[in-house]
């Protein structure tokens, strides 16, 4: 005879255990689960298979990352933007800055001015590289510093890839010129946001290096088991793997933002934890309360962990 629990009936041995609505006709949801339990082992080797090629995938995540976009479309710095580009065409798309430091030299010494004529030099070789403007010196200005405004043409996509080699050029040609006495960085809204994409990479690195250990140990202290706290860890680990291997693979062919790397994780990581935990939290009650066989209690905890069992003798089953 099957066992009652409230207004729905389970087999006390079936292995789907799919609950059903007063109708009698078990409702999607307890179909699904009663499938997955039933080709467990299928679903494991499928996340297997998935996570093993999302992290062929991974190696190349880095570079095809970009910063998250500099304008928006309609609002006034892209109309500002637009006006410059239009009233200044010589100094291209977007106008960006060198900025000159020693510990050593003045601007005025001539070892100083050789370092920014090479920095120039180099730079105007460059196809994107349009007009180049010195910047005059302000009273109170640091005397070892110096300033040359320069324009860079292209799109914001191509404009961010081509920057990393123009920084490296302009250090490199300032470095060999000055004997390393004189150092040069470019200052403008794509490093800075280009910097993004490294304060977002570390933030990932602290998370794994920090964030998780820490969650796995109160896991176990609030689980009280070491297994029972693997399990949120791995479907959480298995979604940021694949969901990392997604965006990698949507790289190859679109733009990829930091931004939206980061958020991803996140987001896996606090849903995968989170459901992870309903359904085990329901499963030991479930097997706890009512006596329930494993394969049954998680076809269980798998259609109700998200809402309370209504009509039942526990308030968890």
């Amino acid at each position: 005879m099957p066992m009652r629990l409230g207004a729905r009936r389970f087999p006390p041995d079936d292995g789907e255990a799919a609950p059903r609505p007063p109708g009698g006709a078990p409702r999607p949801s307890a179909r699904l689960a009663a499938a997955l339990l039933r080709y467990g082992h299928v679903v494991v080797v499928a996340w297997l298979l998935l996570a093993a090629a999302a992290a062929a995938t991974l190696p190349g995540l880095a570079h095809r990352l970009s910063p998250p976009p500099l304008e928006v479309p309609g609002s006034p710095s892209a109309a500002a933007a637009r006006m410059i580009t239009k009233g200044f065409p010589q100094y291209g798309s977007e106008q960006l800055v060198l900025a000159f430091g020693s510990a050593t030299l003045r601007a005025t010494d001539s070892a100083y001015q050789e370092a920014v004529g090479a920095t120039v030099h180099a730079l105007a070789a460059l196809p994107e590289i349009d007009g180049m403007l010195p910047l005059p010196t302000g009273d109170d200005q640091d005397p070892r510093h110096a300033y040359l405004l320069f324009g860079v043409t292209g799109d914001e996509a191509a404009r961010q890839r081509a920057l990393p080699a123009q920084i490296a050029l302009a250090q490199r040609a300032a470095g060999e010129a000055s004997a390393g006495k004189v150092t040069v960085t470019v200052v403008g809204a794509s490093p800075v946001f280009a910097d993004l994409i490294h304060g977002d990479l570390r933030d990932l690195q602290q998370l794994k290096v920090v964030t998780v250990p820490l969650v796995a140990l109160l896991l176990v202290l609030g689980l009280g088991a070491v297994g029972s706290a693997v399990v949120p860890l791995l479907v959480a680990g298995a979604a940021i793997l694949v969901t990392a291997g997604t965006l990698s693979l949507v790289g190859m062919v679109a733009q990829v933002d930091s931004t939206q790397l980061t958020v991803a994780l996140t987001v896996c990581l606090g849903i995968g934890l989170d459901y992870a935990l309903l359904i085990l939290l329901r499963y030991r009650q479930c097997r706890r309360d009512q006596g329930l066989p494993p394969v049954a209690a998680a076809a269980r905890a798998t259609v109700t962990a998200g809402a309370p069992c209504r009509g039942a003798p526990s308030p968890s089953c």
